[in-house]
């Protein structure tokens, strides 16, 4: 089924996939309009639910967002997606996983220093300009700052600098995991062993012995991107693939819930049976990254300053000035990808496994 409107186009495929022996790596377009979708939900949700534009509330946007914060669970499965995907067709061995991780820390972690570093500067500003108001920094601890910049949550005192990272903890967990277990998992046609490797994790976030923001809780959304992969290059078929969708699901339900349970299983249906783009989801999949390190600095910065200047009375009002922020922000993420995250980004697409 084909469904076409303006600047995008959708198709639905239901079709058998390509055994895995005719599989070839390309690009995945949906997933940028998933990105996209996720990164905008995430901007949103903490822009207008959690408050973030405090002078600039709308209680309707509050509502249509109240659950935005789930977009953190698509970028979970599209990840459980596109990790080991990057990985196929390499030749990847277990004696290859330093070059492995050196490629995913040249990827993620300057952008992510870089926006640590905007985020301190941000603070000594407010502490030069207006000492009465004292920022987290007169309080942070060089501990805190080795943990941000390593991701090591949970231990000590684990106060964020910017407060998504805590995702990036469990990115990087999950890419030692696959950097360990990717054979196992994805070139043996061992469904039981990948069941088996999956479920280890999943039931230790069940039993509830570590944190709820853990690697351990989120686990099964990345096996639902996993077991997507399978699907999607040949490996198994359709039933054996709704049959794992359904038990990683209810995996899910017992660590992260109902609700976002449901986002990760829909995430998952659609990058192995929709084909699509869109211009305007594109545009923000391509700096979701950029966007989700740096929406809450640019927010707080724009609620700031044109509270300054602006008083809202209306609900439109709240509305047109949380857009405009919301479009800054994009803009400021652009201009992040443009001079920061892209040249990292080529060169680790250049650096081999």
């Amino acid at each position: 089924m084909l469904l076409i409107h303006g600047s995008y186009e959708i198709s639905i495929v239901l079709q058998v996939n390509k055994p895995a022996a005719d599989f070839k790596r390309g690009h995945v377009g949906i997933l940028d309009l998933l990105r996209g979708i996720a990164a905008i939900s995430v901007v949103f949700y903490h822009f207008t639910y959690l408050n973030l534009l405090s002078d600039f509330r709308s209680p309707l946007l509050n509502k249509v967002f109240e659950h935005g914060n789930l977009g953190v669970e698509m970028f979970f499965v599209i990840s459980g997606f596109v990790i080991p995907y990057s990985l196929y067709g390499t030749g990847y061995r277990i004696a290859d996983f330093g070059r492995y991780m050196v490629k995913r820390v040249v990827r993620i972690c300057p952008p992510a220093y870089a926006s640590v570093l905007l985020q301190l500067v941000k603070w000594k500003a407010i502490d030069i300009l207006y000492p009465a108001h004292q920022s987290p920094l007169v309080s942070i601890t060089l501990g805190q700052i080795i943990r941000n910049l390593t991701f090591t949550y949970g231990f000590g005192d684990s106060k964020q600098i910017n407060v998504v990272f805590w995702t990036l903890s469990v990115e990087f967990i999950f890419y030692v995991f696959i950097g360990i277990f990717y054979n196992e998992l994805f070139s043996k046609k061992n469904i039981l062993l990948f069941l088996l490797i999956f479920f280890l994790p999943s039931f230790i976030g069940l039993l509830q012995l570590t944190s709820d923001h853990s690697f351990f809780a989120y686990s099964s959304l990345f096996a639902l991107g996993g077991v997507t992969l399978l699907f999607y290059r040949g490996s198994i078929k359709l039933v054996v693939y709704l049959l794992l969708l359904g038990v990683f699901f209810a995996i899910s339900i017992g660590t992260i819930g109902f609700l976002a349970s449901m986002v990760g299983v829909g995430t998952a249906l659609t990058i192995a049976f929709v084909k699509g783009s869109n211009k305007v989801f594109a545009f923000l999949g391509k700096i979701s990254f950029s966007l989700y390190l740096t929406h809450n600095l640019l927010g707080s910065i724009a609620n700031f300053l044109l509270a300054k200047f602006l008083h809202v009375n209306t609900e439109i009002e709240a509305i047109a000035v949380v857009m405009l922020c919301a479009l800054l922000a994009c803009l400021f993420a652009y201009l992040f990808a443009l001079l920061i995250e892209n040249p990292f980004l080529r060169l680790a697409r250049r650096m081999k496994v």
